[in-house]
């Protein structure tokens, strides 16, 4: 295994011992309430999030692409796919971004678009239109 690889799973399995010491916390502190509090407050997939992401630079992609940006957790972007739409938790945006109509699908003519703060190291931070046509991890 390559050293990067060994820093890789060292940082998973910090980031998964992070989320089940979290998670025995809420058990041992208040239970099913707080058990289920912590899971919809996201905190626990925020963990992994933030790791996806600091990988994703550490493996060269631009953390001005990645969305929302490294330590932030929203605003999600909506992106329209052949037969519906959704938020997604991490993006990484083409350069530069460009608004599409979908072609194909039960959403066909479409428009991936929605108003969001434009990510840092973008022209400004002024609400704009861009286009969500990302990879997604």
């Amino acid at each position: 295994m390559s050293r990067m690889a060994a820093h890789a799973r060292e940082k998973l399995t910090a980031t998964l011992s992070r989320i089940k010491r979290d998670y025995e916390d809420a058990i041992e502190s208040g239970g099913t309430r707080a058990t289920h509090s912590l899971i919809r407050s996201k905190k626990l997939i925020g963990h992994l999030h933030e790791f996806i992401k600091s990988e994703l630079i550490l493996n060269g992609v631009n953390s001005t692409k990645i969305y929302p940006p490294l330590g932030q957790s929203g605003p999600e972007l909506k992106m329209v796919g052949f037969l519906k739409s959704k938020n997604q938790d991490i993006c990484v945006l083409p350069s530069p971004p460009k608004r599409e109509v979908v072609k194909d699908g039960v959403l066909i003519g479409e428009e991936d678009q929605e108003k969001v703060v434009e990510p840092v190291g973008y022209k400004t931070k002024k609400e704009t239109e861009i286009s969500k046509q990302l990879f997604v991890f």
